[in-house]
């Protein structure tokens, strides 16, 4: 007989970003609503009628996103991104836009390159995985990414096509999530 299909798992988190006001970014699954910090603000998204904008550099006093969760041991990531700029040339870990991690102990980063690479790595974050984009992307288009992780095996996609695929190590996070940029 045909085994029965598995059930398709509940999302963990869920942020829309569709508030139009307010510092609150409600978790659509309903356990980890995030916070808006320093500036950041609502916005015009892609599918949405609104967006989180984070400004410029964190570094310089641009905004952030909290997110009270990190990403677990098995996990798709999936978001939209719009960049303004990748102008920071002192090097892409000044441009992230997206991590949670403990420096060189666990956890993730992701950010655009100086030339719009986007690339997820976890090689400052005590694991051993890196996925890089091929091409970069042009400054004010939304692009879709999808990040996986499933017994030692990362995939990257851009708009529904995959872009890198790679082996490696990824070590939960044990501190918060957030959305920044340094930009």
């Amino acid at each position: 007989p045909t085994p029965p299909p598995l059930p398709i798992p509940a999302p963990i988190d869920w942020w829309t970003f569709n508030q139009t006001s307010g510092t609150v970014a409600t978790d659509s699954a309903g356990s980890h609503s995030g916070t808006l910090i320093n500036g950041a603000s609502w916005t015009t998204g892609v599918n949405n009628a609104s967006a989180v904008a984070v400004g410029n550099s964190s570094y310089t006093g641009g905004g952030a996103v909290s997110l009270p969760t990190n990403l677990p041991s098995t996990f798709t990531l999936y978001f939209w991104t719009m960049a303004n700029g990748f102008g920071n040339a002192s090097g892409i870990e000044n441009n992230v836009i997206l991590g949670g991690e403990n420096y060189q102990q666990n956890g993730f980063r992701t950010a655009f390159s100086s030339s719009g690479v986007f690339s997820f790595w976890t090689t400052e974050s005590g694991g051993t995985l890196n996925l890089a984009d091929y091409q970069g992307v042009a400054i004010g288009t939304w692009n879709q990414y999808v990040i996986s992780y499933q017994n030692g095996l990362g995939n990257l996609f851009r708009n529904g096509t995959l872009v890198a695929s790679s082996a490696g190590t990824y070590i939960p996070g044990t501190s918060n999530m957030g959305i920044n940029t340094g930009v």
